[in-house]
């Protein structure tokens, strides 16, 4: 308030004019997610960055994502940036996918220009193959494949393709699945009966990602 002296001719009174002046306002800078892409049932962090420090009892950001299904945000759908700060984090949680999945993660505050960040959610692939044990008699003992995957398998499970370098030596079924929920399936490699010893390659795939381990199938007959 700014107060002053006005002349009326006959004397002198107070006049008071006031200014007010607004400071700056306090508004939703940024949305960032870290990563930007996971397998389904990993985490994303997230974080709102606000242009100036939250005023006093901090700033309440609302949270809100496009497809909860696939990736969720805390249960009061909201962040609080602490008073005095001007950033806080938050958990996006991700659920199994059978496709990739884009998901749009928004915050609002004040009133403000929303901000939106994407997250792909992807499903599952193939991380391992092991075969146990990794040499055998052939059409005397068999084989038993795990496959495992990097993530947990979508609802309805995961199919996996499998496949062997020689069938006329070692089979697979055609494919093994992964339950739902699960990392894990496991399948059976039967063999031949063989003159000469040999080594076939057992693969598994799924969206185009593919893990291979080899068998050793040995001869019954006896090496003189």
């Amino acid at each position: 308030m700014l107060t002053t002296k006005v002349g009326d001719g006959s004397g002198w009174s107070l006049s008071f004019f006031e200014f007010w002046a607004e400071g700056p306002t306090t508004t939703l800078s940024s949305l960032a997610l870290s990563p930007t892409s996971v397998t389904g049932s990993t985490p994303s962090t997230g974080t709102v960055t606000l242009s100036r420090p939250a005023p006093a009892g901090g700033a309440l950001v609302s949270l809100s994502s496009d497809n909860p299904a696939a990736a969720s945000l805390p249960p009061a759908g909201s962040v609080t940036v602490p008073e005095g700060n001007t950033s806080a984090t938050f958990t996006v949680t991700t659920t199994a996918v059978a496709t990739s999945t884009t998901v749009t993660i928004t915050a609002s505050y004040g009133g403000g220009t929303p901000k939106t960040a994407s997250l792909i959610v992807i499903p599952p692939v193939v991380a391992s193959l092991t075969l146990n044990p990794t040499a055998v008699t052939g059409g005397i003992s068999s084989s038993t494949g795990p496959v495992t995957l990097n993530g947990p398998a979508p609802s309805g499970g995961a199919l996996v393709s499998l496949s062997s370098s020689d069938s006329s030596v070692a089979t697979v079924p055609a494919t093994a699945t992964v339950p739902a929920g699960s990392t894990t399936a496991t399948f059976t490699v039967n063999t031949s009966i063989l003159v000469f010893s040999t080594t076939v390659t057992i693969s598994a795939s799924l969206n185009r990602t593919t893990q291979s381990a080899t068998l050793q199938v040995n001869s019954v007959v006896p090496v003189l």
